[in-house]
């Protein structure tokens, strides 16, 4: 069994102050980290790192960022398919973290890549992870890969995003693509409007979906009506690639064929711990870790 992670690998720069940012102030930085970012790159990572047969296809330069990126792979045992191209600048973030609150502002300088033309091969996946950047290479490794269930990270609510989705047997979105997907604010305290709010965004698959909404869990349906998987309680110093990180848990879930409920435990947990560290990649806790937890809970 194996994973397949396609969409957006960079290089993160985190950047920290000790108050939240506001527009026309100066601020002291007091510390910066360099790591592996990206939402496809972060959730390969972590399941290359839980020893899963972990891919991932996106799309990098031969500058330094991509050589680092080259570098992380190749230490976390995660494959890269096809991914490197002179042509290109690898893409990377500037990520500014709060430490008395751990929110973050991101600075992307993107990497405008398609990979339309990738040629894929015969590969042990039975999981598709996409970020919902490149929704035509998405489909056409979902009709390859015939057997992988495809999970799509729907992060933010654009055409591209909502194509992907549309394919996908788990959506999991976040509360922003939800809110702007239907209109308004999710009902969280109403729960007669909350599914029905559910059942209009899984209308675009009709299958499985979860809405993450941040520290305060995630919302799932097993039954007639939603419910909320709360988050676990943590003192979070940075909220970085925390999102990455539970979907990179989930798809390991379902490499594994846990149940739902266990996978959302799982993702849960690895996500809140990651926030209690400093960077994206860099705060990826191990499988240990994350099933000592687990099983105490």
């Amino acid at each position: 069994m194996g994973v397949l992670a396609i969409g957006v690998a960079c290089i993160d720069t985190t950047i920290e102050i000790d108050q939240p940012l506001m527009e026309n102030r100066k601020y002291s930085c007091t510390g910066t980290t360099l790591s592996g970012g990206g939402p496809a790159f972060n959730a390969a990572c972590l399941c290359a790192l839980w020893q899963a047969d972990a891919y991932l296809l996106s799309r990098i330069g031969t500058d330094e960022n991509g050589r680092h990126i080259e570098a992380i792979a190749k230490q976390s045992k995660l494959k890269l398919l096809g991914c490197v191209d002179e042509r290109f600048s690898t893409a990377h973030s500037y990520i500014v973290s709060c430490n008395v609150n751990g929110s973050r502002t991101v600075l992307n300088y993107p990497c405008h890549q398609t990979l339309n033309d990738f040629t894929f091969q015969p590969l042990p996946i039975k999981v598709i992870l996409s970020d919902g950047h490149l929704p035509a290479l998405t489909l056409k490794a979902q009709k390859y890969y015939a057997d992988a269930k495809l999970i799509v990270d729907a992060d933010i609510c654009n055409e591209n995003t909502i194509q992907a989705a549309k394919a996908a047997d788990f959506i999991i979105c976040s509360e922003e693509f939800a809110s702007d997907y239907l209109g308004e604010a999710l009902a969280l305290h109403d729960r007669t409007a909350l599914n029905q709010q559910f059942e209009t965004i899984r209308e675009l698959n009709h299958r499985q979906l979860i809405i993450t909404i941040g520290d305060r869990g995630a919302i799932y349906k097993i039954g007639d009506q939603p419910e909320i998987f709360p988050a676990y309680p943590v003192k979070a110093v940075d909220s970085c690639g925390a999102g990455d990180i539970f979907h990179g848990a989930f798809a390991w879930c379902v490499d594994q064929q846990a149940s739902m409920l266990d996978a959302l435990k799982i993702a849960s947990l690895t996500a809140s711990i990651s926030v209690t560290r400093k960077g994206s990649q860099t705060s990826i806790p191990s499988y240990d870790e994350v099933m000592a937890k687990f099983r105490q809970s």
